[in-house]
């Protein structure tokens, strides 16, 4: 329970944080909506199966010093599959999932021109990732909730549909305790260039 409330107290000051930065030339901002497939591997992939990822990204510019420099992170629900255990009994089988709460920085390798469709990303992150781990019939393993810290490193491409909406596909790697991948695909809705 405590994990949790750590969680939720950083979900709550980064978008406290996101959302005092005004909406001006100076302070460009996108927000993300996406979902994909969640690829557990090591420890996790032991216990869980592939499943799925729901997130939201938030980023904005911050100086003009550095132009293609954005400040922000994620906010995302993965959902992983059951590993069942055949041989071992009827019904025994575990999963898992993870919230992970990700400040991070995205740098954009190409300038946002207006006549510029597609743009590309790199991001590196570090935040919190609370993992539950659900067992069903095991005989001394219980459910058990976990708070780690870990690092993320992502990228991405990205389409411009209209001024301020974007098609976003992306690929995030998650090292912790318990590491694992999401693809996600998504659109980013936001102010594009300055005026």
């Amino acid at each position: 329970m405590i994990h949790s409330l750590h969680a939720r107290v950083l979900a709550v000051l980064m978008f406290v944080l996101f959302a005092g930065i005004p909406f001006t030339a100076h302070a460009q901002r996108g927000i993300s909506v996406n979902g994909g497939i969640a690829v557990p591997f090591g420890d996790l992939g032991d216990v869980s199966g592939t499943g799925y990822s729901v997130g939201v990204d938030g980023f904005f510019k911050f100086s003009e010093r550095f132009p293609n420099l954005r400040f922000g992170g994620r906010l995302a629900y993965n959902g992983f599959g059951e590993n069942d255990y055949s041989g071992v009994g009827e019904d025994v089988s575990s999963s898992a999932s993870v919230i992970e709460v990700v400040p991070a920085l995205r740098y954009l390798f190409l300038d946002e021109r207006p006549e510029q469709r597609v743009g590309f990303f790199a991001q590196l992150g570090a935040g919190l990732y609370v993992t539950r781990l659900d067992f069903e019939n095991f005989v001394t393993a219980e459910d058990d909730t976990e708070l780690d810290f870990g690092v993320q490193l992502g990228g991405g491409v990205t389409y411009r549909l209209l001024d301020t909406v974007s098609a976003v596909a992306m690929p995030v790697f998650n090292f912790t305790d318990k590491s694992y991948m999401s693809f996600s695909v998504g659109f980013i809705f936001g102010q594009r260039t300055e005026e």
